[in-house]
Parts: C-alpha cells; structure tokens; sequence
C-alpha cells in the first residue's frame, strides 16, 4: 500500500505535535502522581496551553485574548447552569427514591443477568447525560450494588459496564454536558454536531453490548495480574 504522505512530513508532524500531546501527559502525571488535584491540573493545563499558543507556535495573538477570554466565560457560564440542574434532578430522585423504584422495576423483567446488565446500561446512559456521571453514580449505585452481589455479577464486570454507561452518556446528543461542551468549544450548533455524531454513539454502544455479553474482555487483565 502507497502512503499518501512521506515518511518526512509525518516526522514533522509528530514532531510538531510533542508540545500539544504534552498536556495529557502532564494532566495524567500531576493527578495520577499525588502532586495535584484535578482542578490544579486543569488551572496548569490552562498555563501550559497559554505558553505554548502564546510564544511558542504564536497562534494567539495578545489582541485575541480577550474575545477568547469572553468565549470561554460563556461556554463554561451554560456548563455551570447545566451542572445545576442536573444537581437539582439528582436531589429530586433521590428525595422521591427513584433509584429503589427503578431497581424494582429493573428485577420484575425477565432474563437474568444479562438483561440487568442491559437495563443498567441503558439507565446509566440516559442518567449520565440529564444528571452528568457523578451525580448519576452516586445516587443509583449504593442501591444496586447490593443485587448486584446477589445475582453473582463480578464487581469489576460491573463497574466497568457502568463507567462505559456514563461515559457513552456524557456525550449522548444533544443533552450531553461533554457534548455541549465540545460544541461550545468548537463553536458548532449542537443540531448540526448531533447527526455527525450518532454514528460513534452507536458504535460505542455496540463495544458496550460486548463488553457486557463477553465479561471476559473486562475480567481477562484483573485475572491475570490476581485481582479478580
């Protein structure tokens, strides 16, 4: 097969992209390492960005920086307003004990596990996106926990089936706090972004489907390494 692109210029480009590819890492190796918490890390990632925009590739003029200070108010102003409903829903359920409701309701449907892992998924999706992952987490996962280890489902199959959920949910169009928030960024109406999306969404799901169909794919490295 023909590369499109010499061997020179992706060596270029890779070099180029050290400075970018930097910030993940030093995010992952503040937290992960103990020497901040992710909200330092954000602030650091932020400093990082300014130096490298700013004098090092000079994308970003000083004249800029005020349009895209306002920009970035906004975006993160309708995050805030987000974030604060979702919490006022989360309160809501909780105070109404919607989590034991729908755990009942989850039971009463024929099928075994599997089918509870599927409604789960389903739950944590839809919940991930109105409430964002948190929030979701904490209200429904004390309640199911406990059938969980009744019905003999492996804690870390389940976990992971949940962490996916919530993942898949974060950027379920259009409601989607991830989602809104990589359009706001992008500047791109969430109408627009929603139908070039659905495809990856539904591809995520189907890898969520086999994860929970084939528990092996989540249990082989556990085993492997004596934790499961």
């Amino acid at each position: 097969m023909k590369c499109r692109q010499p061997l020179a210029a992706i060596a270029r480009t890779g070099w180029r992209a050290l400075l970018p590819l930097g910030m993940p890492v030093l995010i992952l190796a503040s937290i992960l390492g103990g020497l901040m918490t992710p909200t330092e890390a954000a602030v650091l990632a932020v400093v990082y960005a300014f130096i490298v925009g700013v004098f090092v590739y000079r994308e970003i003029a000083w004249k800029d920086l005020p349009r895209l200070l306002v920009h970035s108010a906004v975006v993160t102003a309708a995050v805030c307003f987000l974030l604060g409903t979702a919490a006022v829903v989360a309160w809501v359920l909780a105070v109404q004990q919607v989590p034991q409701i729908l755990l009942s309701a989850m039971l009463s449907v024929p099928g075994g596990n599997i089918v509870f892992l599927i409604l789960t998924a389903v739950l944590f999706i839809l919940l991930g996106a109105v409430l964002e992952g948190l929030p979701a987490v904490v209200i429904l996962l004390p309640t199911f926990m406990p059938v969980v280890t009744k019905l003999g489902i492996d804690v870390i199959h389940y976990s992971t089936v949940v962490v996916a959920a919530t993942g898949i949910g974060l950027f379920l169009p259009p409601i989607g706090v991830g989602f809104f928030i990589a359009c706001g960024i992008a500047n791109v109406p969430s109408d627009r972004a929603t139908g070039a999306m659905m495809p990856y969404v539904y591809m995520m799901c189907v890898g969520l489907l086999v994860v929970i169909l084939v528990p092996w794919f989540t249990l082989i490295l556990p085993r492997v390494l004596g934790l499961g």
